[in-house]
């Protein structure tokens, strides 16, 4: 029969000696039952006298079978509650009312999706956004995504306050006036060959030049927007910058190679067209082409650029409108245009000519 062995009493209550020379501090009152093993006496003791004192005095609760801090209490109590960014993103989502383009979503979802919504602090934003490669432009526009996550989250008591609202935006260039000639098109789409050898780059960029879609509609193309045989795609109104839904017309090299790239598709039309390499998240594009674009020395050449071509380059096809410009562009309005105006003139030259003969 195995020996019983007991523990000792000592000059403290509710802490006892163990017979491989530990201490064990006890604590059973109204609150629960706790306890604790140290090595050293006098630990124990202080252990045990501030913890009744914490429980005694509301800073501490009784929790899991251990005693923590009333703000740990609540925070825990959050995260059972599904009060996460992922969580927040999904209750935003199924009230109708998002209004952020999926792109951002997904991105802010990867970056800070686990933290609990009013534990997400500035530097949390600021190493988030000091990721987002691209322009000015593309830093505010994740910027303005998750100030507009967080005002939701305020809009339904997850959240006082906003951490984003201290982040001042870039200041913007819209002056991205770089027309690519065929010799840097060239250039550039052997260097997004050589980069991304599973052809996902030198696709988009073929499309950004023969579409004039934005980085970001292209980023968030579906298999099942796209209609290889009419040579279409459909970008819904949650994918535009405007927020209005228009059809991109592929054709010639972009079309060729959509076909190419589409030879193996997912049973889920739902799917990314283009994934990043672990096919968990998109294809941060504007980054990825950038570096593309610094292999060969062309640092000052961004994917925006190639919807600055395509605009020029439709411009001047005789016949051309600004009414069909706006449209292919997916403007809302004639002034967003107007620049290009300046591209027709060599046609209206040709007909003004006519007309006086």
């Amino acid at each position: 029969m195995a020996k019983r062995t007991t523990m000792g009493k000592t000059r403290y209550a509710g802490i006892y000696r163990r017979p491989g020379g530990k201490y064990l501090a006890r604590i059973r009152n109204r609150y629960g039952n706790l306890s604790r093993a140290f090595t050293d006496l006098d630990a124990a003791y202080r252990w045990r006298r501030d913890t009744l004192s914490d429980l005694e005095n509301g800073r501490a609760v009784m929790l899991d079978g251990e005693a923590v801090s009333v703000e740990e209490a609540e925070r825990r109590r959050r995260a059972a509650e599904g009060r996460t960014l992922s969580d927040l993103i999904d209750t935003f989502e199924k009230t109708g009312e998002c209004r952020v383009r999926p792109t951002y979503l997904n991105y802010w979802r990867t970056e800070l999706g686990d933290k609990i919504v009013d534990e997400i602090t500035r530097a949390d934003v600021l190493d988030g956004l000091a990721r987002v490669a691209g322009t000015p432009a593309t830093h505010n526009r994740y910027r303005s995504a998750i100030h507009r996550l967080l005002n939701y989250a305020n809009e339904v008591d997850w959240l006082s306050g906003n951490v984003v609202t201290g982040i001042k935006a870039k200041r913007e260039d819209n002056r991205r006036d770089h027309v690519i000639d065929a010799e840097e098109e060239k250039a550039l789409l052997a260097a997004c060959e050589a980069y991304d050898s599973q052809g996902r780059l030198p696709t988009i960029f073929a499309l950004a030049m023969g579409t004039g879609a934005r980085a970001g509609e292209l980023q968030g193309l579906t298999w099942g927007d796209l209609d290889l045989k009419a040579g279409t795609a459909r970008l819904g109104w949650g994918s535009t910058k405007n927020r209005h839904a228009r059809t991109l017309v592929i054709r010639g090299d972009a079309l060729a190679r959509l076909k190419e790239f589409a030879k193996v598709q997912p049973i889920d039309k739902g799917e990314l067209i283009f994934r990043s390499d672990s096919g968990e998240g998109v294809y941060e594009i504007s980054r990825e082409f950038r570096k593309a674009a610094d292999s060969i020395g062309k640092s000052n050449v961004v994917l925006h650029h190639a919807r600055h071509t395509f605009a020029t380059r439709l411009a001047r096809v005789p016949g051309v409108t600004l009414v069909q410009l706006r449209d292919a562009l997916g403007h809302r309005t004639l002034q967003m245009v107007a620049r290009y105006a300046h591209e027709m003139t060599d046609d209206l030259a040709a007909k003004i000519e006519a007309m006086l003969s």
